[in-house]
């Protein structure tokens, strides 16, 4: 009895030697975290304010932001909301869960009611922004619906047909839907490159090589950016073909000049393309903010860590 009381001591003793050690190490450790994840918002803020603001037709090839309009005569109903809008965003988040009450993997998906491009107009030009490649910021038009149980209330035809099963299931789903209104000023930051019109912004020979070996014994997510990735070259084609005015057999002869905007994925340049209903500058402070709280939270920890040290080896 007493060398089991005496072995339960010297346990707990030894563990809490090494918990105190370990919890005071993993709260340096985030308070590193956050003084990293913080120099990363405050870098993505200051590229954001030096971004320089220009027209389509002035626009030079590289980073800009392009304030325009979607041009579109007649408006789209927005799935969840019902809104009249001129371009629609709709995320879901699956949480699907077994009889067993074991959790499967989360599914998440957007749709979009432009899959490829939007088109921006300034009154001096007009500008193809990539859909799939953009972070929407958009603050003012935001529907928020959770459903449970089985089926999505008919939201699920939005989605790619491989996913709308997995959708459909049994689960929590979690829809996020962004609107942007007929007439709205839209504020679009990446970078702006002018192609001829028989060359696609998606030709790039090793994305193709990795898409070429994708089967349909592969991951439903791989699958589906397979198809959206022939469907976009396929959706743009005919878009330069309508502004060449040649038939659907025809080949495309680059007569014309495209301006796009895309994310910046230049080696040392990386940076997301963003569109908002806010302009730079409010985006820009919206980051500080969050800077901010990140740079408090960072300095709380390191002093609870550094506290918690000096009491350990004291």
């Amino acid at each position: 009895m007493f060398k089991s009381i005496l072995v339960f001591y010297l346990i707990m003793f030894v563990v809490s030697f090494f918990v105190t050690e370990l919890i005071v190490t993993g709260i340096l450790a985030t308070a590193l975290v956050a003084y990293l994840l913080m120099y990363r918002i405050w870098y993505h803020a200051r590229v954001m304010a030096d971004t320089p603001t220009s027209t389509i037709r002035a626009a030079s090839q590289g980073r800009a932001e392009i304030i325009g309009r979607i041009p579109q005569e007649k408006p789209l109903k927005a799935p969840l909301s019902g809104e009249p809008c001129a371009f629609w965003r709709l995320e879901v988040v699956v949480e699907r869960k077994l009889r067993s009450n074991r959790h499967l993997p989360s599914l998440r998906a957007i749709a979009y009611s432009s899959p490829d491009f939007i088109e921006l107009n300034d009154n001096t030009g007009s500008c193809f922004v990539a859909v799939q490649e953009a972070m929407f910021k958009i603050y003012r038009n935001v529907e928020k619906r959770q459903i449970v149980g089985r089926g999505a209330d008919g939201l699920a035809k939005h989605f790619p047909q491989k996913l709308r099963p997995i959708i459909n299931q049994v689960g929590v789903k979690d829809f996020v839907e962004h609107r942007i209104p007929m007439d709205a000023d839209i504020y679009a930051i990446g970078l702006f490159e002018s192609l001829p019109s028989n060359k696609t912004p998606f030709d790039n020979l090793q994305m193709d090589k990795q898409m070429s070996r994708v089967t349909e014994t592969d991951d439903v997510h791989l699958q589906v950016a397979k198809e959206t990735r022939e469907q976009l070259k396929a959706q743009w084609r005919a878009r330069m073909r309508q502004l060449e005015g040649v038939q659907s057999d025809d080949l495309l002869a680059g007569t014309h000049t495209v301006h796009t905007l895309r994310a910046d994925g230049r080696p040392n340049r990386r940076f997301a393309l963003i569109v908002s209903d806010l302009d730079q500058v409010r985006l820009a402070k919206k980051l500080m903010y969050k800077v901010v709280v990140a740079a408090l939270t960072g300095t709380v920890l390191l002093g609870i860590g550094i506290m918690g040290w000096r009491d350990y080896l004291m």
